[in-house]
């Protein structure tokens, strides 16, 4: 029997003791059945689902590239370190799947194809549910971005990564970070939704993370925002907006 990991052991251990103080429901379930672990890591191969990797105060965003019995496989154009456990997190459609992996081998490095790199598959995952606003990845397809003015008259540009009726993701390579603090306001910020046309709206700073994006390897920073309406007709738009793009995403896939 496979030996539970304490990063997973911990969490159940306190989800059990608040449902059973009837605090709150988990937010997700412990799975540590290999077999079980083996088909979410393949189901995810096959819908190109995005994993995060976090080393050395960073974050890196690529994708899985082969799922085998004792490990998964991804390709980066950043060097990782061998010799420590890292944190990881798979963006599933149905919501996030968090565990602990080390590194087992790196291979023959490829300047046009990144670094090959093999992770021991984790003895146990944590599946958080999910989410109550379900968001869009946007993937470079779309002309999405924000602007607007900061409070000393300097203007912002930034990519919309991603968006849901909640909030969005918003990336750039340089942004002034001394506006971008946890809870601070992005007032009449202007959303561009290529034809969907424009919506002024304050953002809300949840939080902000410095990101490589493995599709040009390049550092950029990822501001997550929440969604402060101004009308109620403009969240409406949003998600009238974010149904059609999910049809077009569905229809593309059958074609």
């Amino acid at each position: 029997m496979q030996s539970e990991c304490w990063h997973c052991h911990k969490k159940n251990l306190t989800n059990t003791i608040k449902n059973q103080q009837g605090l709150y429901m988990t937010e997700g379930t412990i799975k540590t059945s290999r077999y079980e672990i083996i088909a979410i890591f393949r189901e995810e191969l096959r819908k190109h689902s995005e994993i995060e990797v976090f080393f050395n105060n960073k974050n890196i965003m690529t994708q899985l590239t082969r799922v085998d019995f004792a490990e998964f496989h991804i390709v980066t154009q950043s060097k990782i370190p061998p010799g420590h456990k890292y944190k990881f997190i798979l963006h599933s459609d149905s919501g996030k799947i968090e565990f602990c992996s080390s590194l087992k081998k790196s291979y023959n490095s490829d300047a046009e194809r990144g670094n090959k790199v093999s992770f021991a598959l984790p003895e146990c995952i944590h599946v958080v549910q999910r989410r109550r606003d379900p968001r869009f990845r946007l993937h470079h397809r779309y002309d999405f971005f924000c602007r607007g003015r900061h409070r000393n008259g300097e203007n912002y540009l930034f990519d919309i990564k991603d968006i849901s009726d909640g909030g969005c993701a918003l990336i750039a390579k340089s942004p002034n970070l001394k506006f971008l603090t946890h809870s601070s306001i992005l007032k009449n910020s202007v959303l561009s939704l290529a034809e969907y046309g424009e919506i002024t709206i304050d953002l809300a700073i949840k939080n902000v993370v410095e990101v490589t994006l493995d599709e040009d390897s390049e550092s950029y920073h990822q501001v997550s925002c929440q969604f402060k309406f101004r009308h109620r007709e403009d969240k409406t738009r949003i998600e009238k907006m974010l149904l059609d793009l999910i049809l077009e995403a569905k229809r593309k896939k059958r074609v």
